[in-house]
Order: structure tokens, then sequence, then C-alpha cells
């Protein structure tokens, strides 16, 4: 039997986000790999890597408080090779956290239509995405603010945020 999540309250920062930016970066490394190395053709499809749900409005409020974090990773689309729609490509690992101590991080992927990338431009194609894609994911994470982890010029902002305010 599981032991059940426990909500943590601590403020985090941008060292947090690091730390979380190195769980990622491992775990793109290992998607890339899948299949017998079907998803390499992503390894220079990467528009950003976010925090989203609820830890990233903890990262905003500092009051929401930490169950779990949801780290997703967006690609450009690519035209022949697909990322599975149901489960996002989903992957669930446990990590102990300096400040937050074990939680349960889920990795999820998604592609990016073509359409709502703009070249050099992490935070407007996201934007574009959450803005003016109508899918189930689009919707579901921008009800919640997005905070970016990767590339570096998105690192520690907030991309998005459902009142609007996001990313100036």
């Amino acid at each position: 039997m599981t032991q059940p999540e426990i909500r943590s309250y601590e403020k985090l920062d941008k060292e947090d986000l690091r730390e979380l930016l190195v769980h990622a970066e491992k775990e793109l490394e290992r998607f890339l790999l899948t299949n017998s190395g079907k998803y390499a053709v992503y390894e220079n499809q990467l528009v950003a890597i976010c925090l989203c749900q609820g830890a990233a409005k903890h990262y905003v409020d500092s009051v929401t408080g930490v169950k779990d974090i949801d780290v997703w990773l967006f690609f450009e689309e690519h035209n022949t090779v697909k990322i599975p729609h149901r489960g996002n490509a989903r992957k669930v690992v446990q990590a102990n956290l300096k400040k937050l101590g074990p939680k349960r991080i889920d990795f999820m992927k998604k592609m990016i239509p073509l359409r709502y990338i703009v070249q050099n431009d992490a935070q407007k194609s996201f934007q574009n995405y959450l803005s003016l894609a109508v899918t189930s994911t689009s919707a579901e994470l921008s009800m919640k603010p997005v905070v970016g982890l990767s590339p570096s010029t998105i690192f520690g902002r907030v991309l998005w945020s459902p009142s609007g305010d996001s990313g100036e």
C-alpha cells in the first residue's frame, strides 16, 4: 500500500526550479531513447519544459501547497512520428527533493502543432498553444499558471496565468 502524498507548503524559488529541471532533463534523455529511439526525432524539436498545475500555482502564490509535481515537455510537432495522446507519453518518478522531500513527479509530453510555433520564441509558441488550441490538454493547463523551466530564456518566468498577466 502506498503512502498518502503529503502537501508541502514551503515557498518555492529558482533553486527548486533548477532541481526540477535536472530531473526533467534526465526524463528527456530517457524519452528520446524510448521504443528503440523512435522519439529521437524530437531531440531538436523541444519547445519548452514547464512546471504546470498545482506546483506551478504554488510557485506563483506560495499558499496552494505541493502534493505532486507536473512537468510537461512540449515539442514542435513532427510530421511522421507522433507522441501518443493517451497518457501523453507519461512517466512517473519518485524524487527526494531538497526542500519538499519525497514527491511524485509526473512527466508528460505534448506536441504543439506547427501553426502555433513561433520560431525561436518558446514563450509565444506556448502561449499560442494554450490560447488558440482547442484540446482537452490546452484547456486543462490554461486553468492554472505555467512556469518555464527550459530553455533558459523562459526559466522561472510565468508563461501563462489564468488572470491574463502571464509572461510580462
